[in-house]
């Protein structure tokens, strides 16, 4: 079956943007192929545990929240609210994005309903769509990012791919996830059938002691 890869991107999108630097790991694993809709899977920081945002209109976005409620899941919906991630989308992707959707979890969900978005949107992935988790690590101190931290994600991965039920929480909860970064993780990793991701792509940027990462489910 002919999918677009899943893809989960690690790093702080303003910072590009700012920087004018490119960052080609994405744009690579989608290079050559055709996809009419981006889905952008995100954390609000802010956002009320439990909660789910769709921002977006038109068709696109329509489709989206079918598939969420047919897998039991209520989104709540802003339409419109898309116009500054489409221009973060376009220096992460190289190129210009015009349908876009994005979905705005909070963290503090049960493990399930991370999976359940996943599975969700593992149709649109045959459908003509570009799929990307996003960590986004706006504000955050640098130093905290980079090979250390993608270890310790790519850690989180092998577990999970092992039947490991680990849950990285300071709660201690089995249940739910309340790692932001562990949360969007788990989304790409349910489109990818719960398996490790077949490509791997890093940058570390020539400002500061930022980097870049992600990974990519091509099946």
């Amino acid at each position: 079956m002919n999918y677009l890869p899943a893809l989960f991107v690690s790093c702080d999108v303003e910072d590009i943007k700012l920087h004018g630097e490119a960052f080609s790991g994405p744009s690579r694993m989608v290079w050559g192929k055709h996809y009419d809709t981006v889905v952008l899977v995100s954390i609000d920081p802010c956002g009320a545990s439990g909660k789910l945002h769709l921002n977006g209109e038109g068709s696109a976005a329509e489709k989206v929240y079918s598939l969420l409620k047919d897998n039991g899941l209520s989104p709540v919906v802003n339409p419109g609210g898309v116009s500054e991630r489409r221009q973060q989308l376009n220096t992460l992707l190289s190129q210009r994005v015009t349908d876009l959707v994005e979905i705005r979890l909070s963290t503090g969900m049960a493990l399930l309903d991370y999976q359940d978005v996943g599975r969700s949107l593992t149709l649109l992935r045959k459908q003509g769509a570009l799929v990307i988790s996003l960590d986004e690590r706006k504000g955050l101190h640098c130093s905290r990012y980079g090979g250390a931290y993608n270890n310790y994600l790519r850690g989180i991965l092998k577990r999970w791919v092992s039947g490991d039920s680990y849950v990285p929480s300071d709660m201690g909860s089995s249940l739910c996830l309340s790692d932001s970064a562990a949360c969007v993780l788990n989304v790409a990793f349910s489109m990818g059938d719960f398996k490790f991701p077949q490509r791997i792509f890093s940058k570390h940027m020539s400002h500061g002691s930022n980097s870049a990462f992600g990974y990519g489910w091509l099946q």
